[in-house]
């Protein structure tokens, strides 16, 4: 259960006094008599039997989900808090059993003010353990900036995110891939086609360097929307750079060079045209 993990590192010391409630009541379960469990079904007891088992249920139900995010199981830490306080609220009242002057209410006053102080200073010293870094706001800003830039009829690759993101987020049609798979795809592109794609910072610094077509679109943190240009815009450039140092020797009256521009731009406008009849 991943998320087990999950709950230790997030919720830190208070684990232990989760496992402690759980011990508690097992031991609980199986010394008590199942007669004597029954007839002392209590509103109390009814409330902590369906605290656990909402906990349990949730912990089930996402554990066994194909995709996994931490914060899916952010409903769960509420029922666990309170488990949690239940546990601490019936050892301090067996250690006041004990200690009689514990049952004055300043004394109880002292217990919880302590343990929240406590508590609180903890949560301030190991907060960047308790609370990892949340990247899903520069993953959704790139997954709305590509439907809005390259609109929804193409398609978006997206590589080492999570599913869920770009299924909220975008309106088009989305393909999980991973770096050789990328590499494929860019290579094996038709004429017309923009490959668009969302990947790490070293990866679009690799794929860069592999192809000279790929332009960057928008970097945020250590994510990059980038594309790789398709043949036809590439060739479509080509012939107004051309087009436009053929009308520019033409309008200066320079001869020289003007002869092969124009084979030039013969030569492009034939293969575009033989390449888009591919199609």
């Amino acid at each position: 259960f991943w998320y087990l993990t999950v709950l230790r590192t997030s919720m830190r010391i208070w684990f232990v006094l989760l496992l402690g409630s759980v011990v508690s009541i097992l031991a609980t379960t199986l010394v008590k008599p199942l007669k004597d469990r029954i007839g002392d079904f209590s509103l109390k007891n009814r409330s902590l039997t369906v605290l656990y088992l909402v906990s349990l249920f949730i912990l089930l139900f996402f554990s066994t989900s194909v995709s996994k995010l931490i914060w899916y199981i952010i409903p769960v830490c509420p029922f666990l808090a309170i488990i949690v306080a239940h546990f601490v609220l019936s050892a301090f009242e067996v250690v006041a059993k004990k200690l009689p002057r514990l049952n004055a209410n300043s004394a109880r006053f002292l217990v919880v003010f302590v343990v929240s102080a406590l508590g609180l200073l903890y949560l301030s010293y190991v907060k960047n353990l308790a609370y990892v870094s949340d990247d899903t706001g520069d993953v959704a800003e790139l997954i709305l900036t590509k439907d809005r830039v390259f609109g929804t009829d193409s398609i978006l690759y997206y590589d080492r995110i999570e599913k869920p993101l770009p299924l909220f987020y975008s309106d088009g049609e989305i393909v999980a891939v991973d770096y050789e798979p990328l590499v494929n795809y860019i290579g094996d592109a038709s004429f017309n086609e923009q490959v668009i794609f969302i990947t790490k910072e070293s990866r679009y610094q690799k794929l860069s360097e592999r192809f000279p077509n790929i332009v960057l679109g928008e970097r945020r943190g250590d994510l990059v929307l980038a594309y790789a240009e398709s043949e036809q815009n590439l060739l479509l450039e080509r012939i107004k750079l051309v087009t436009d140092g053929i009308d520019w020797r033409q309008s200066e009256g320079q001869i020289e060079g003007l002869p092969d521009l124009k084979s030039e731009f013969e030569t492009l406008t034939s293969e575009y045209e033989t390449k888009l009849s591919e199609l």
